[in-house]
Protein backbone atom coordinates (compact mmCIF):
# COMPACT_ATOMS: atom_id res chain seq x y z
CA UNK A 1 0.00 0.00 0.00
CA UNK A 2 2.84 2.39 0.76
CA UNK A 3 4.36 1.69 -2.66
CA UNK A 4 1.06 2.40 -4.39
CA UNK A 5 0.66 5.59 -2.39
CA UNK A 6 4.05 6.80 -3.51
CA UNK A 7 3.59 5.79 -7.14
CA UNK A 8 0.11 7.29 -7.58
CA UNK A 9 0.52 10.19 -5.16
CA UNK A 10 -2.22 9.10 -2.73
CA UNK A 11 -2.70 11.26 0.36
CA UNK A 12 -1.67 9.71 3.73
CA UNK A 13 -5.22 10.16 5.05
CA UNK A 14 -6.57 8.08 2.18
CA UNK A 15 -3.91 5.45 2.80
CA UNK A 16 -4.83 5.36 6.48
CA UNK A 17 -8.55 4.92 5.70
CA UNK A 18 -7.78 2.01 3.39
CA UNK A 19 -5.32 0.28 5.72
CA UNK A 20 -7.54 0.59 8.80
CA UNK A 21 -10.72 -0.20 6.82
CA UNK A 22 -12.71 2.94 7.50
CA UNK A 23 -16.35 1.87 7.88
CA UNK A 24 -17.98 5.26 7.30
CA UNK A 25 -19.24 5.74 3.77
CA UNK A 26 -18.04 9.04 2.37
CA UNK A 27 -16.52 10.96 -0.52
CA UNK A 28 -13.32 12.97 0.05
CA UNK A 29 -12.09 15.21 -2.76
CA UNK A 30 -8.37 15.94 -3.04
CA UNK A 31 -8.16 18.63 -5.76
CA UNK A 32 -4.50 19.32 -5.04
CA UNK A 33 -3.64 15.69 -5.82
CA UNK A 34 -6.13 15.53 -8.71
CA UNK A 35 -8.29 12.67 -7.41
CA UNK A 36 -11.26 11.96 -5.16
CA UNK A 37 -11.72 9.11 -2.70
CA UNK A 38 -14.95 7.11 -2.27
CA UNK A 39 -15.66 4.78 0.64
CA UNK A 40 -18.61 2.44 0.01
CA UNK A 41 -19.92 -0.73 1.67
CA UNK A 42 -21.20 -3.94 0.17
CA UNK A 43 -21.75 -7.35 1.80
CA UNK A 44 -20.60 -10.94 1.54
CA UNK A 45 -22.89 -12.51 -1.06
CA UNK A 46 -21.86 -16.14 -0.53
CA UNK A 47 -24.96 -17.76 1.01
CA UNK A 48 -22.95 -20.83 2.05
CA UNK A 49 -20.40 -18.76 3.95
CA UNK A 50 -20.73 -18.35 7.74
CA UNK A 51 -20.00 -14.65 7.21
CA UNK A 52 -22.91 -14.20 4.81
CA UNK A 53 -24.24 -10.60 4.87
CA UNK A 54 -21.16 -9.37 6.73
CA UNK A 55 -20.02 -5.90 5.57
CA UNK A 56 -17.33 -5.64 2.89
CA UNK A 57 -15.61 -2.24 2.67
CA UNK A 58 -14.68 -1.12 -0.84
CA UNK A 59 -12.57 1.95 -1.49
CA UNK A 60 -12.22 3.70 -4.85
CA UNK A 61 -9.53 6.24 -5.71
CA UNK A 62 -10.64 8.01 -8.89
CA UNK A 63 -8.04 9.85 -11.01
CA UNK A 64 -8.78 11.74 -14.25
CA UNK A 65 -7.53 8.84 -16.37
CA UNK A 66 -8.03 5.79 -14.16
CA UNK A 67 -9.39 4.35 -10.93
CA UNK A 68 -8.00 2.12 -8.18
CA UNK A 69 -10.28 -0.08 -6.08
CA UNK A 70 -9.30 -1.70 -2.77
CA UNK A 71 -11.06 -4.38 -0.75
CA UNK A 72 -9.82 -6.77 1.92
CA UNK A 73 -12.26 -9.58 1.10
CA UNK A 74 -13.29 -11.30 -2.08
CA UNK A 75 -16.12 -9.54 -3.90
CA UNK A 76 -17.61 -9.98 -7.39
CA UNK A 77 -18.12 -6.26 -8.10
CA UNK A 78 -14.83 -5.52 -9.94
CA UNK A 79 -15.32 -8.60 -12.12
CA UNK A 80 -18.91 -7.58 -12.91
CA UNK A 81 -17.74 -4.10 -13.91
CA UNK A 82 -15.03 -5.50 -16.19
CA UNK A 83 -17.62 -7.67 -17.92
CA UNK A 84 -19.90 -4.67 -18.29
CA UNK A 85 -17.10 -2.61 -19.82
CA UNK A 86 -16.38 -5.34 -22.37
CA UNK A 87 -20.07 -5.54 -23.25
CA UNK A 88 -20.53 -1.76 -23.62
CA UNK A 89 -17.10 -0.78 -24.95
CA UNK A 90 -18.39 0.10 -28.38
CA UNK A 91 -21.44 2.08 -27.24
CA UNK A 92 -20.09 4.33 -24.45
CA UNK A 93 -16.90 6.13 -23.66
CA UNK A 94 -15.46 4.50 -20.54
CA UNK A 95 -13.90 7.06 -18.19
CA UNK A 96 -12.65 6.83 -14.64
CA UNK A 97 -15.84 8.51 -13.40
CA UNK A 98 -17.91 5.97 -15.29
CA UNK A 99 -15.91 3.13 -13.67
CA UNK A 100 -16.61 4.66 -10.28
CA UNK A 101 -20.31 4.88 -11.14
CA UNK A 102 -20.34 1.28 -12.40
CA UNK A 103 -18.83 -0.02 -9.16
CA UNK A 104 -21.37 1.89 -7.07
CA UNK A 105 -24.23 0.75 -9.29
CA UNK A 106 -23.18 -2.89 -9.06
CA UNK A 107 -22.93 -2.68 -5.26
CA UNK A 108 -26.36 -1.09 -4.95
CA UNK A 109 -27.93 -3.58 -7.37
CA UNK A 110 -26.56 -6.46 -5.27
CA UNK A 111 -29.02 -5.49 -2.53
CA UNK A 112 -32.10 -5.70 -4.77
CA UNK A 113 -32.64 -9.52 -4.91
CA UNK A 114 -32.18 -9.87 -1.17
CA UNK A 115 -34.52 -6.96 -0.44
CA UNK A 116 -37.16 -8.49 -2.74
CA UNK A 117 -36.89 -11.82 -0.90
CA UNK A 118 -37.24 -10.06 2.45
CA UNK A 119 -40.27 -8.10 1.21
CA UNK A 120 -42.02 -11.30 0.10
CA UNK A 121 -41.20 -13.04 3.37
CA UNK A 122 -42.35 -10.00 5.34
CA UNK A 123 -45.73 -9.94 3.60
CA UNK A 124 -46.15 -13.69 4.12
CA UNK A 125 -45.39 -13.30 7.84
CA UNK A 126 -47.88 -10.43 8.07
CA UNK A 127 -50.59 -12.57 6.43
CA UNK A 128 -50.02 -15.66 8.58
CA UNK A 129 -49.28 -14.14 11.98
CA UNK A 130 -52.97 -13.89 12.94
CA UNK A 131 -53.97 -17.39 11.77
CA UNK A 132 -51.35 -19.50 13.51
CA UNK A 133 -52.08 -23.06 14.55
CA UNK A 134 -50.34 -25.06 17.26
CA UNK A 135 -46.63 -25.55 16.66
CA UNK A 136 -46.52 -22.76 14.06
CA UNK A 137 -46.32 -20.18 16.86
CA UNK A 138 -42.75 -21.05 17.85
CA UNK A 139 -41.66 -21.24 14.19
CA UNK A 140 -43.26 -17.86 13.49
CA UNK A 141 -41.36 -16.20 16.31
CA UNK A 142 -38.09 -17.57 14.91
CA UNK A 143 -39.03 -16.37 11.40
CA UNK A 144 -39.85 -12.89 12.62
CA UNK A 145 -36.60 -12.68 14.58
CA UNK A 146 -34.49 -13.93 11.66
CA UNK A 147 -36.18 -11.62 9.15
CA UNK A 148 -35.84 -8.57 11.39
CA UNK A 149 -32.17 -9.37 11.92
CA UNK A 150 -31.58 -9.40 8.15
CA UNK A 151 -33.56 -6.20 7.63
CA UNK A 152 -31.70 -4.35 10.36
CA UNK A 153 -28.37 -5.60 8.99
CA UNK A 154 -29.22 -4.33 5.51
CA UNK A 155 -30.44 -1.01 6.89
CA UNK A 156 -27.10 -0.64 8.63
CA UNK A 157 -25.30 -1.49 5.39
CA UNK A 158 -27.33 1.07 3.42
CA UNK A 159 -25.93 3.64 5.84
CA UNK A 160 -24.98 6.90 4.14
CA UNK A 161 -25.11 5.66 0.56
CA UNK A 162 -27.58 8.33 -0.53
CA UNK A 163 -25.31 11.02 0.92
CA UNK A 164 -22.29 9.67 -0.95
CA UNK A 165 -24.15 9.47 -4.26
CA UNK A 166 -25.54 12.99 -3.80
CA UNK A 167 -22.00 14.20 -3.14
CA UNK A 168 -20.81 12.59 -6.36
CA UNK A 169 -23.70 14.13 -8.31
CA UNK A 170 -22.91 17.55 -6.90
CA UNK A 171 -19.23 17.20 -7.72
CA UNK A 172 -20.01 15.96 -11.23
CA UNK A 173 -22.40 18.86 -11.87
CA UNK A 174 -19.95 21.43 -10.56
CA UNK A 175 -17.19 19.99 -12.76
CA UNK A 176 -19.31 19.95 -15.90
CA UNK A 177 -16.67 21.63 -17.98
CA UNK A 178 -14.63 18.41 -17.86
CA UNK A 179 -15.73 16.07 -20.65
CA UNK A 180 -18.51 13.60 -19.98
CA UNK A 181 -19.17 14.38 -16.34
CA UNK A 182 -22.63 15.83 -16.91
CA UNK A 183 -23.58 12.48 -18.44
CA UNK A 184 -22.15 10.72 -15.38
CA UNK A 185 -24.45 12.77 -13.17
CA UNK A 186 -27.40 11.20 -15.02
CA UNK A 187 -26.04 7.73 -14.34
CA UNK A 188 -25.47 8.64 -10.67
CA UNK A 189 -29.05 9.91 -10.43
CA UNK A 190 -30.19 6.42 -11.40
CA UNK A 191 -28.01 4.96 -8.63
CA UNK A 192 -29.52 7.46 -6.20
CA UNK A 193 -33.04 6.36 -7.18
CA UNK A 194 -32.16 2.70 -6.62
CA UNK A 195 -30.55 3.50 -3.28
CA UNK A 196 -33.54 5.52 -2.07
CA UNK A 197 -35.97 2.82 -3.22
CA UNK A 198 -33.98 0.10 -1.45
CA UNK A 199 -33.92 2.13 1.76
CA UNK A 200 -37.69 2.73 1.53
CA UNK A 201 -38.39 -0.97 0.98
CA UNK A 202 -36.25 -1.90 3.98
CA UNK A 203 -37.97 0.72 6.14
CA UNK A 204 -41.36 -0.63 5.01
CA UNK A 205 -40.31 -4.21 5.83
CA UNK A 206 -39.12 -3.13 9.27
CA UNK A 207 -42.45 -1.43 10.02
CA UNK A 208 -44.43 -4.47 8.85
CA UNK A 209 -42.27 -6.82 10.91
CA UNK A 210 -42.62 -4.58 13.94
CA UNK A 211 -46.41 -4.64 13.54
CA UNK A 212 -46.40 -8.41 12.98
CA UNK A 213 -44.30 -8.90 16.09
CA UNK A 214 -46.78 -6.82 18.08
CA UNK A 215 -49.72 -8.77 16.62
CA UNK A 216 -47.99 -12.04 17.45
CA UNK A 217 -47.41 -11.01 21.05
CA UNK A 218 -51.02 -9.77 21.30
CA UNK A 219 -52.28 -13.10 20.00
CA UNK A 220 -50.14 -14.99 22.50
CA UNK A 221 -51.46 -12.75 25.29
CA UNK A 222 -55.04 -13.43 24.22
CA UNK A 223 -54.44 -17.17 24.15
CA UNK A 224 -52.77 -17.08 27.56
CA UNK A 225 -55.67 -15.04 28.95
CA UNK A 226 -58.13 -17.58 27.54
CA UNK A 227 -56.15 -20.46 29.06
CA UNK A 228 -56.03 -18.69 32.43
CA UNK A 229 -59.79 -18.11 32.31
CA UNK A 230 -60.43 -21.77 31.55
CA UNK A 231 -58.15 -22.86 34.39
CA UNK A 232 -59.79 -20.35 36.72
CA UNK A 233 -63.28 -21.57 35.82
CA UNK A 234 -62.20 -25.16 36.42
CA UNK A 235 -60.74 -24.27 39.82
CA UNK A 236 -63.93 -22.38 40.75
CA UNK A 237 -66.04 -25.39 39.84
CA UNK A 238 -63.71 -27.65 41.79
CA UNK A 239 -63.91 -25.31 44.79
CA UNK A 240 -67.72 -25.25 44.64
CA UNK A 241 -67.81 -29.02 44.41
CA UNK A 242 -65.52 -29.33 47.43
CA UNK A 243 -67.55 -26.78 49.38
CA UNK A 244 -70.74 -28.75 48.75
CA UNK A 245 -69.09 -32.07 49.51
CA UNK A 246 -67.46 -30.90 52.75
CA UNK A 247 -70.61 -30.79 54.97
CA UNK A 248 -71.69 -34.14 53.55
CA UNK A 249 -68.40 -35.64 54.66
CA UNK A 250 -68.88 -34.18 58.13
CA UNK A 251 -72.36 -35.69 58.47
CA UNK A 252 -71.37 -39.10 57.17
CA UNK A 253 -68.13 -39.03 59.17
CA UNK A 254 -69.83 -38.31 62.46
CA UNK A 255 -71.91 -41.47 62.26
CA UNK A 256 -69.06 -43.57 60.97
CA UNK A 257 -67.40 -43.58 64.41
CA UNK A 258 -68.01 -46.07 67.21
CA UNK A 259 -70.96 -44.22 68.68
CA UNK A 260 -74.65 -44.73 69.02
CA UNK A 261 -76.25 -43.95 65.65
CA UNK A 262 -79.87 -42.83 65.62
CA UNK A 263 -82.13 -45.31 63.87
CA UNK A 264 -79.80 -48.22 64.42
CA UNK A 265 -81.48 -51.60 65.26
CA UNK A 266 -81.51 -52.52 68.96
CA UNK A 267 -79.80 -55.63 70.31
CA UNK A 268 -81.92 -58.33 71.94
CA UNK A 269 -80.40 -61.64 73.05
CA UNK A 270 -77.17 -60.80 71.32
CA UNK A 271 -78.79 -60.44 67.90
CA UNK A 272 -79.43 -57.23 65.94
CA UNK A 273 -83.12 -57.04 65.16
CA UNK A 274 -83.85 -54.59 62.32
CA UNK A 275 -86.33 -51.92 63.21
CA UNK A 276 -88.52 -49.81 60.99
CA UNK A 277 -86.97 -46.55 62.14
CA UNK A 278 -83.66 -47.23 60.37
CA UNK A 279 -85.29 -46.87 56.94
CA UNK A 280 -86.72 -43.49 57.90
CA UNK A 281 -83.37 -42.36 59.21
CA UNK A 282 -81.60 -43.53 56.05
CA UNK A 283 -83.87 -41.64 53.71
CA UNK A 284 -83.85 -38.66 56.03
CA UNK A 285 -80.05 -38.47 55.96
CA UNK A 286 -79.94 -38.92 52.19
CA UNK A 287 -82.59 -36.24 51.78
CA UNK A 288 -80.63 -33.89 54.05
CA UNK A 289 -77.48 -34.43 51.99
CA UNK A 290 -79.38 -33.71 48.78
CA UNK A 291 -80.84 -30.55 50.32
CA UNK A 292 -77.35 -29.37 51.25
CA UNK A 293 -76.12 -30.04 47.70
CA UNK A 294 -79.03 -28.22 46.07
CA UNK A 295 -78.65 -25.30 48.44
CA UNK A 296 -74.95 -25.05 47.60
CA UNK A 297 -75.66 -25.11 43.87
CA UNK A 298 -78.36 -22.43 44.23
CA UNK A 299 -76.11 -20.16 46.31
CA UNK A 300 -73.24 -20.60 43.80
CA UNK A 301 -75.44 -19.71 40.82
CA UNK A 302 -76.79 -16.68 42.63
CA UNK A 303 -73.30 -15.43 43.49
CA UNK A 304 -72.05 -15.83 39.91
CA UNK A 305 -75.18 -14.16 38.52
CA UNK A 306 -74.61 -11.16 40.81
CA UNK A 307 -70.96 -10.89 39.66
CA UNK A 308 -71.98 -10.96 35.99
CA UNK A 309 -74.58 -8.24 36.55
CA UNK A 310 -71.93 -6.00 38.11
Amino acid sequence: MEVLSQVFGIHPLTTEDILYEETREKIDPYPALNYYFVSFRSFNQDRLSPSYLDPVNIYIVVFPHGALSFHSRGTPHPHNVRKRIKRLRGSIGVTSDWISYALLDDMVDAFSPLIEELTVETEEIDDRVLVLLGDEEEDMLARIGSCRKKVMGLLRLMGNKTGVVRGLIKRSSESGQMGGKLDISLYLSDVLDHTAMSAQNLAYSEKVLSRSHGNYLAQISIEMAGTNNRVQNFLIKLTVFGTILFPMNIITGLWGMNVRVPGRPSKQDGTDIPGLDNVKWFFGIVGGLCAIALTGVWVTQKVFADRRNR
